[in-house]
Formats: C-alpha cells, structure tokens, sequence
C-alpha cells in the first residue's frame, strides 16, 4: 500500500489538522494545545498550561471540552482568506455574477467581463471578529437567501397562476372560433 507524504501534498491542499500550543511552536516544537487562555490569548499544551496557570492564577482558560469558546487559529484564517487558483493571492474581491470570490489575478483573467464585481470590505458593514463574528455574518447572509428563496417561490407561484389563467382564456376563445367556424 502506498503512502503520501506531506511533502507530496499541495500546501494549499493540507487542512490546519490541530490546535497548537503558542509556547511550544515558539521553540519549533509540535504540541497540540489543552487550554486557551483568554487573558493571554495563547494556546498552550498540558505542561505549558500547568506552568501558566501556576504563574497567572487570575487568568480565565477554556479547556478542549469548551473547544466552541477558543479563537479560530490565524493558519485557518489564511487558508480561507487564499485564493485556490493562485495560492499567493489572498480573496479581495467578489464576482456577483458567478457568485464567487476572487483575488485580483482572478479578476482580470477570469472576471473582466463580469458587470458585478466588488471590493470584499464595501459588501460588509464591518469585518467579523473570529468564529461568533464570522457566525453572525453567515446567518445574515443565510437570512437574505431565504428571504430571495420566499420571494422566487412566490414569482412563481404567481406566474404559473397568470399561465393558467391566461391558457384557460385561450383555450375558451380557440372554442368559441371553432364553434362560430363549425356552425
């Protein structure tokens, strides 16, 4: 059986698969993070976070049984924010006519004739912070669809009733031609 190796992956492929402990990535070392530290706004292992909790009794942690509580790591926010067609490029931009966000490289090859493109920062009144603000932007978002949905189904229910109505008027006058053509 075969085995791939990390180095045979695209960078941009590899998911951030853990929380690592701020401490420790300092030293080059790879611990995967016990607790956050709200105070601090660091991550730490179980030995980093014994030591920090000895020194910072005042400090409020979170422990991985609250994980919802912890920050989204920066290495997750900047694999969002990159462009999938050109990893150096991160998103700034959105094409309304594809539905799709863009870097810049993307607007002006793939974009250029899309009458619809805007600056990411002018669609949003304010830049969520973290999860709970990204969260928060997602259900407006998802409020707007819903509401667009409510208002198609409602075109269409109209316009299907404008059909039938008008095809039962046709049909009525196509009788009545052939009923005056008949007699």
């Amino acid at each position: 059986m075969a085995t791939v190796s990390l180095s045979s992956v695209p960078k941009r492929l590899r998911m951030v698969e853990d929380f690592r402990c701020t401490s420790c990535q300092e030293l080059n070392l790879e611990e995967s993070a016990d607790i956050y530290c709200e105070a601090c706004h660091m991550f730490y292992c179980k030995r980093c976070g014994h030591l920090h909790n000895r020194l910072s009794t005042e400090h409020t942690t979170v422990g991985r049984g609250d994980i919802k509580k912890w920050p989204v790591p920066k290495e997750v926010e900047d694999f969002l924010r990159m462009c999938e067609a050109h990893e150096d490029k991160i998103l700034t931009q959105f094409c309304q006519d594809h539905t799709q966000l863009c870097c810049s490289d993307c607007v002006v090859k793939i974009h250029s004739q899309c009458s619809k493109v805007t600056q990411i920062s002018e669609l949003t009144n304010s830049q969520p912070t973290g999860l709970e603000g990204l969260s928060v932007e997602l259900e407006t978002v998802l409020g707007e669809i819903k509401t667009l949905q409510i208002s198609q189904k409602a075109s269409i229910q109209s316009f299907q009733r404008t059909y039938k109505e008008h095809s039962a008027v046709m049909i009525e006058q196509m009788l009545g031609n052939l009923n005056t053509y008949i007699d």
